[in-house]
């Protein structure tokens, strides 16, 4: 059995692309689905679950849900990083019932705090922190429906402030792959290269949840010997950062 992921929800939550009821139009066996937002019109429509082909896709009868994939015509609440749906929400009476996708191959761990609650007192597991506050359930938790948007704004809040905390200059000579695994930097939902005026690829753009976005410019890359695919995307975390700087939403 592979180690289980973790979902710290209130992170997941803070930093998704997108959080919201939406209504599945469309999926497949990959575990691509297109979707309708109920509350916002012009947003995102689609989504890679990026499931194991292996697993049975929807068997909502088991007790464990790990890689259910919601029927099309559901009205299911969506968590999404970066292009990726990786938490659902059904309801359930008064909650969403959350759960996930097992991208290592196991059911996933949610840890939260109150007022969202464990699926059961037997899911409950020992969480491997010492925290009063924080509750460990395997599989899933329950998230009261009528606070969603109060833990949104609360979650976004808590993270905005952890964000203006961080020292960039401190990154500056390091190489970027540093970004990819810093808390909180790493929580961004998306990632894009820009070029120059010439076209060349110049560097990188970093956008979080609260509307900044964190501009890195390497240095030369001549300097590494660097592979570019058709979307010229490449491994770019040995390039050692030259600038970078905060852009601040309007």
């Amino acid at each position: 059995m592979a180690k289980s992921i973790t979902y710290f929800v209130s992170s997941l939550i803070a930093s998704a692309r997108f959080v919201g009821e939406v209504v599945i139009t469309e999926s497949d066996t990959t575990g691509f689905i297109r979707f309708k937002s109920i509350e916002f019109e012009d947003t995102l429509s689609q989504a890679n679950c990026s499931i194991c082909t292996w697993y049975d896709h929807t068997d909502f009868n088991r007790y464990d849900w790990t890689n259910n994939i919601p029927y099309i015509g559901d009205t299911v609440l969506i968590i999404m990083k970066r292009e990726r749906a990786v938490v659902f929400g059904k309801k359930i009476k008064e909650h969403y019932r959350l759960w996930s996708i097992p991208y290592t191959m196991s059911i996933a761990i949610f840890s939260f705090e109150n007022p969202i609650l464990p699926l059961s007192e037997k899911d409950r597991i020992l969480p491997f922190f010492n925290s009063d506050s924080i509750t460990t359930c395997s599989d899933g938790c329950l998230l009261p429906i009528s606070e969603l948007h109060n833990l949104i704004k609360k979650y976004r809040k808590k993270f905005d402030k952890v964000l203006k905390k961080v020292d960039i200059s401190d990154f500056e000579n390091k190489e970027v792959y540093e970004i990819f695994y810093n808390v909180p930097l790493k929580y961004y939902t998306r990632w894009y290269w820009f070029e120059d005026s010439t076209g060349e690829l110049k560097g990188l753009v970093f956008n979080y949840s609260n509307g900044d976005s964190l501009k890195v410019i390497p240095h030369s890359l001549e300097d590494k010997q660097i592979q570019i695919d058709e979307e010229r995307e490449f491994w770019n975390w040995k390039l050692n950062i030259k600038e970078i700087e905060w852009i601040k939403s309007p």
